[in-house]
């Protein structure tokens, strides 16, 4: 069996060596990047990897399409020499349990395949689709310090807690995912995305970056099937994130789930709006009300206007922060989607359907205990580049983040 990540990369290079090492991690044969900033930026890989993984590992420079990248290079996801192909975005981690899937992902399709062909006498070369639901952390602010609230208790039942999860402080020296999944808070949203088999996808379809679309009759078979798609343990005969899909048994997301940092960092976020290519509801919603909104600001000293005693300071920095948020559309809106939907569903699958698992990946992956999974100097730096190129000025865009 052969497996491959297929991603989208764009201004994402803060992110991408813990990205690599991460699907190196759960086993997978190649990572290929479709990079639509190659002509701006010259990404090295990490040193950490060996020459080994290095060779696994594929870079594309690609136009800047937004969502359509994945339409015109769907020659790179439709690869028959792989036998499945994930599709991702560079935020987005596939979850398993690696205490029952070992050798990671091979095992957890491997199983897959022999259970539908128990329970529901499914020929392994018909299923087409493997679907995760989403587990989405929404980080509004930049603070990566040592005095984080732990918010998430992860263990294992196969294993003892994490060696970190209890009694602990934070990292000082390296930003751990760890350390960014104990101080989020974790929130199931309906959207899915799907490994599939090459030999049976096509680029039809509008969703086609969050999911694949199946044939409707697979080469070898004499008559038309259903779509073979497998979602929580049971069949979704339609390719849709539609939410009436969840079952109420309170077992989803007990086969996996795709870990989404939708907004990895308030920094990171604002990058994305002043770069996307995506859709308009992504981007700054007025570029130049909110270029003159940061550069006239006034710069209070952070222990006055932090100071809760303050009545004034404290209507003060709602204000700012309020106007603040108010240009970054979608960034400022999904999550409250996001919350809502999951306030819903929580009944339906509760935590220990998920916790378990992201404790199993943070133990059996190397990366997750010994690489940063963000370079927050990079992650400053390419902020920093974007407000000299919209002359917007970096102090006090600096400032206005530490507010929140």
């Amino acid at each position: 069996m052969k497996v491959k990540v297929v991603s989208r990369a764009f201004f994402d290079d803060a992110y991408l060596d813990f990205f690599l090492g991460y699907y190196l991690g759960l086993g997978f044969d190649n990572i290929t990047i479709l990079k639509a900033d190659a002509d701006l930026f010259d990404y090295q890989l990490p040193d950490y990897l060996t020459e080994e993984e290095k060779d696994k590992i594929t870079i594309v420079p690609v136009k800047n399409e937004g969502n359509v990248i994945v339409r015109t290079n769907f020659n790179h996801y439709k690869d028959n020499t792989y036998d499945w192909v994930l599709n991702i975005d560079s935020d987005e981690f596939l979850v398993i349990d690696l205490n029952k899937y070992p050798n990671g992902i091979k095992d957890y399709i491997t199983e897959t395949l022999e259970r539908v062909e128990r329970e529901h006498q499914l020929q392994p070369d018909e299923l087409q689709q493997i679907q995760f639901r989403w587990l989405c952390i929404n980080k509004m602010n930049i603070d990566f310090s040592d005095n984080l609230q732990i918010l998430n208790y992860l263990s294992h039942p196969d294993e003892k807690p994490y060696q970190l999860l209890t009694n602990k402080t934070l990292s000082t020296n390296k930003t751990l995912l760890n350390d960014y999944i104990l101080s989020n808070k974790l929130e199931v949203y309906r959207y899915v995305k799907s490994i599939a088999t090459p030999k049976q996808m096509t680029d039809e379809g509008s969703a086609l970056n969050c999911h694949f679309f199946p044939l409707k009759k697979l080469p070898t078979a004499k008559t038309s099937i259903k779509h073979n798609i497998l979602l929580d343990n049971y069949f979704v005969n339609r390719n849709s994130n539609d939410p009436r899909s969840l079952q109420k048994d309170k077992k989803a997301m007990n086969w996996g789930f795709i870990l989404h940092l939708n907004t990895r960092s308030l920094a990171n976020a604002v990058t994305k709006c002043l770069v996307t290519q995506l859709r308009v509801n992504k981007k700054i919603s007025n570029l130049n009300a909110f270029k003159q909104f940061i550069n006239t600001c006034q710069i209070i000293p952070l222990e006055d206007i932090l100071d809760k005693t303050n009545a004034e300071m404290v209507e003060k920095r709602k204000e700012l922060k309020n106007n603040f948020m108010s240009y970054l559309n979608s960034k400022r809106f999904f999550p409250k989607k996001i919350r809502a939907y999951h306030n819903r569903v929580q009944k339906f699958i509760p935590e220990e359907n998920y916790l378990p698992q992201l404790s199993s990946v943070i133990n059996k992956v190397k990366v997750c205990q010994d690489q940063s999974f963000v370079h927050l100097d990079k992650e400053m730096e390419l902020l920093e580049e974007l407000c000299q190129k919209n002359d917007i000025q970096f102090e006090k865009m600096k400032w206005l983040l530490s507010l929140f």
